[in-house]
């Protein structure tokens, strides 16, 4: 299919070189929701004085079937339009909001590979869901490399001592619909702010929000993904059984520090190896969840989440309308 593009340098002046929050949004332009994402994150944002700037990254490939057997509809409003279209649409909503664009790519999935020889990795998953991690981790570094891209342009339209980096970085997933306003001033900086919930024994990664300076190691975790990391690890019932200190060689076993059976649990292994502080928030704090429609027999949408991710993750003020659309699984899983 054919690739859309839209790129521009947001409006301000490059002698300016104005920080502020680069908002990252990945995923597939089939499950694309995006209605409440200008009106809850791109307008607080600028209102409280933070230029924000988008990114886009969508596939418009085939899309594979999710983890739990579903292919997701994102907003029926959307799905009707080019590739072409759709870019403009987006620009245009995010700049009504306050925003401006760094770049929007509709494009074919891009090519991931899974590791040699590292088995331990994703463990509790089939090939087919490994390859679909693979690929979204590939479109993570593509979706840095977009905004470190943006940054060396706009520090060189600036000038030859001119420096352009973002303060922020606010990774978001394709169908997340926000509940509520983000406030971004309650975050403070030197951090990666996460949800404290739906971590399945480690990091929650449906949204972060991230410090700049950590959006080299948060976004890299394709190049993690293929490189061993050994790590010695002491079997004390080894050297117990084999004599104690005389047996110190033979009880140090190397083992790969990012073996791990969920992605969760591998992206907080990552965050460990490369000395992330990580900090969980309650959903009131990121308001935000996994969706998509399901269209009824009378021809109308219904909006739904996925039961399995919102049991805890769900704003207090908004579990009941969450709780209602989870009827949409017993017919989707």
């Amino acid at each position: 299919m054919p690739k859309a593009s839209s790129t521009g340098s947001g409006g301000s002046s490059p002698s300016t070189a104005p920080a502020g929050l680069a908002l990252l949004l990945l995923g597939h332009r089939q499950r694309l929701m995006f209605t409440t994402l200008p009106a809850n994150v791109v307008a607080p944002v600028v209102q409280g004085g933070t230029p924000l700037t988008l990114f886009a990254l969508l596939e418009n490939s085939t899309m594979s079937k999710a983890f739990r057997g579903r292919r997701p509809m994102g907003n029926p409003a959307l799905a009707s339009l080019s590739d072409a279209q759709l870019a403009t649409q987006l620009s245009k909503d995010v700049q009504t909001a306050g925003g401006t664009i760094g770049q929007i790519r509709i494009e074919p999935r891009p090519v991931a590979r899974l590791p040699e020889g590292l088995p331990t990795r994703l463990s509790r998953y089939s090939e087919g869901v490994k390859l679909t991690v693979a690929t979204r981790f590939l479109k993570e570094s593509i979706g840095l490399r977009m905004v470190v891209q943006y940054e060396a342009r706009m520090a060189a339209r600036a000038g030859a001592a001119a420096t352009h980096r973002f303060e922020w970085v606010l990774w978001t997933r394709e169908d997340s619909h926000w509940f509520a306003p983000l406030m971004l001033h309650t975050f403070r900086r030197g951090a990666v702010h996460g949800k404290s919930c739906g971590g399945f024994g480690g990091w929650n990664d449906k949204v972060w929000l991230m410090d700049r300076e950590f959006a080299e190691p948060m976004l890299s975790m394709y190049t993690d993904f293929h490189v061993p990391h050994l790590a010695k690890c002491t079997d004390l019932s080894a050297r117990r059984a084999t004599g104690g200190v005389g047996a110190r060689d033979t009880a140090n076993l190397a083992v790969d520090f990012l073996a791990a059976p969920s992605v969760e649990q591998f992206r907080e292994r990552v965050g460990k190896l490369r000395r992330v502080p990580f900090v969980k928030h309650p959903p009131e704090a990121l308001p935000t969840m996994d969706s998509y429609y399901t269209q009824r027999g009378d021809g109308s949408w219904r909006l739904c989440f996925p039961r399995i991710y919102a049991n805890g993750c769900v704003p207090r003020a908004n579990v009941s309308a969450v709780e209602s659309g989870h009827a949409c699984d017993r017919k989707r899983i």
